[in-house]
């Protein structure tokens, strides 16, 4: 959206000088000549960030979780922090957002630690506490790590359709759906949609589910 310029004094009309110009220091894209900013390093993941962040947690537990789930997936896993906050926070959840702290973690053992959680115990509660651990464990940035994940994902949903009551299924296969696959993840998903006498719930979790992810490896391209 362009910047509302005002008029100068006097009622005078704005001219193209008045519009901010981009530094002529700035490189320009070889293609289109349009100006490129300059890089920086991310800023979610600067010490000054995390610092600014940590003295934010001291009264807010909510955060205080994403923060450590954050520091997790980028390599930073600190059970000693997990173990003081869950001290610290006497939300009933708190056991599932440690667990969320866990399923964050590039690692294949954490990855089956929150799995068994999920599909053999059943531990997580439906909406919010599953969803929440769900988007911890499905971080794209971890693909090679998640295939293998996700189409044991459509293993899992295999046994679904005749145990458990709709709402449950419903929700754990949304809440679980992979973020990142591949086609064979796609073209699988759609097949066992279309088997007889496939669940409804399931047949539309899956159809939803590989349609979204055939959108998204197409824009990867």
């Amino acid at each position: 959206m362009r910047r509302a310029v005002e008029p100068r004094r006097g009622g005078a009309r704005p001219s193209s000088r008045d519009w901010p110009r981009w530094p002529r220091a700035w490189p320009r894209s070889p293609t289109t000549g349009a100006p490129r900013c300059a890089p920086s390093p991310p800023p979610h993941r600067t010490s000054e960030h995390f610092t600014l962040l940590e003295a934010a947690t001291a009264d807010d537990n909510d955060l205080a979780w994403r923060v450590l789930a954050r520091r997790a997936a980028l390599g930073e896993y600190d059970p000693a922090a997990v173990e003081a906050l869950l001290d610290r926070d006497p939300d009933p959840d708190a056991r599932v957002r440690a667990l969320g702290v866990t399923a964050a973690r590039a690692e294949e053992s954490a990855k089956a630690e929150v799995w068994a959680e999920i599909w053999e115990k059943r531990s997580i509660p439906a909406g919010s506490p599953l969803f929440g651990v769900a988007n911890s464990f499905w971080r794209p940035v971890q693909h090679e790590l998640l295939l293998p994940w996700a189409h044991r994902y459509l293993d899992e949903v295999e046994g679904l359709g005749s145990g458990g009551g709709m709402l449950a299924v419903g929700s754990l296969m949304r809440g679980m759906m992979p973020t990142t696959a591949d086609q064979a993840f796609v073209a699988r998903a759609r097949a066992m949609a279309q088997e007889p006498g496939q669940n409804p719930t399931v047949r539309a979790a899956l159809l939803n589910g590989s349609d979204t992810l055939s959108r998204v490896l197409r824009a990867r391209g």
